[in-house]
Order: C-alpha cells, then sequence, then structure tokens
C-alpha cells in the first residue's frame, strides 16, 4: 500500500524510544514518507513550543502529493 506518510517525534520524548520513530519509519512502505525530529519538544508536540512547525510542516507535506496539485 503507497499511502504519503508524515511521521513526527519531539526531541525530548520520555514515552516513545528515538529508535521507534526509524523502526516506524522504515516499514512505511510510500514512496512519500518523511520524518521529522522536532528539536524543542517532548511527547505532547501539539501542546508544546513548536505547534506552528508541526503545522507549516504537514502544509508542505500536503502540497507536495499529487492529489492537490
Amino acid at each position: 500500500m503507497d499511502v504519503p506518510t508524515i511521521i513526527f517525534q519531539g526531541k525530548y520524548d520520555k514515552k516513545i524510544e528515538k529508535r521507534n520513530i526509524q523502526f516506524i519509519y522504515d516499514g512505511i512502505q510510500s514512496k512519500t514518507k518523511e520524518m521529522v525530529i522536532m528539536k524543542k519538544s517532548g511527547h505532547m508536540m501539539l501542546l508544546d513550543w513548536e505547534i506552528n512547525i508541526i503545522k507549516q510542516r504537514t502544509q508542505i507535506f500536503l502540497k507536495g502529493l499529487e492529489i492537490f496539485k
């Protein structure tokens, strides 16, 4: 299945091990995938310092998809 995917992890996340994001990323079969490490965030990224960066990165990712062109 080829489903465009973007995944985020906070650098200071203490609930999810850092190696897990790479494991998940490597398991995604999509040709269109992106992994983003948020440099100032923990586990609750959407309530943390970098919410605007997450919004911007997500918008850029979605705009790059063929279905939106």
